[in-house]
């Protein structure tokens, strides 16, 4: 005699996950289904794709020993590449180290990652490389080929800075401090980042919040986080130490 044992299945509830509607019922084997939830995973079902938010229980050993499982989805939505738009035109290609300690603690400047040297004072000998990379930042910000481009909209693309490297500059602190007439000395935090950046300097004037790098008390890289218009303080910085302010998602060089 001949028996045939029935293949286990898990009966699946699937619910919409917007609006907690229930989408429908299906019996599939434990083959069928991935042995954990806790990753990303989607579905195929009713000729389209599903992505699975949430699952209950998450594990396959849970829901096989019960028989079944629940399933909270959305439609999978794929994003055409060129409708992608940037808010910005170009990014630093590389992130500061970040530590546990700080340099000075009167208040910590917070920056998005994509802000980092986004206006930054180099020294005027790089001015020729300086200009290879905005060749590259300007054809995003004018683009020659679309004459109603507008920037409110987002960039198509985003250049991603390499030629300029770091650790240009050599200015002492405390003398930077007195001349830009500091009152607050900080440090520099990232978002969602633990942790402060390493070696990072925050400081804080009558008109501007600087902001950089320094190793043994000097001035290795100096970034501005905000600014409306050049004035006489930006420009006295720039003829004292002979730099030039680039902003670079503005495609400006300044020089004194």
């Amino acid at each position: 005699m001949f028996r045939f044992f029935k293949k286990p299945t898990i009966k699946v509830k699937l619910i919409e996950a917007l609006d907690n509607d229930l989408i429908g019922e299906v019996q599939l084997s434990p083959s069928q289904l991935p042995p954990s939830f806790k990753a990303s995973a989607t579905i195929h079902l009713n000729d389209k794709d599903w992505q699975i938010v949430k699952a209950e229980p998450e594990e396959s050993f849970d829901f096989c020993k019960t028989g079944k499982l629940t399933l909270w989805l959305r439609p999978f939505v794929t994003i055409d590449p060129s409708l992608i738009r940037f808010s910005i035109p170009t990014l630093s290609n590389a992130l500061p180290a970040v530590s546990d300690s700080f340099l000075f603690n009167d208040f910590t400047l917070t920056l998005h990652e994509d802000d980092w040297r986004q206006i930054e004072f180099l020294p005027m000998s790089l001015l020729r490389v300086i200009q290879e990379e905005m060749t590259d930042v300007e054809a995003i910000i004018f683009p020659e080929d679309d004459p109603d481009f507008n920037s409110l909209n987002g960039f198509d693309k985003v250049h991603v800075r390499s030629r300029i490297g770091e650790h240009h500059l050599s200015i002492p602190l405390e003398v930077f401090c007195e001349r830009a007439s500091i009152t607050q000395k900080g440090s520099i935090a990232f978002q969602e980042y633990t942790g402060f950046v390493k070696n990072g300097f925050a400081l804080k004037g009558a008109n501007y919040t600087w902001y950089g790098i320094a190793e043994n008390n000097t001035i290795k890289d100096l970034a501005i986080d905000f600014f409306d218009s050049i004035d006489d303080e930006i420009m006295q910085i720039l003829k004292h130490y002979d730099l030039l302010m680039v902003g670079w998602c503005r495609g400006s060089i300044t020089g004194a």
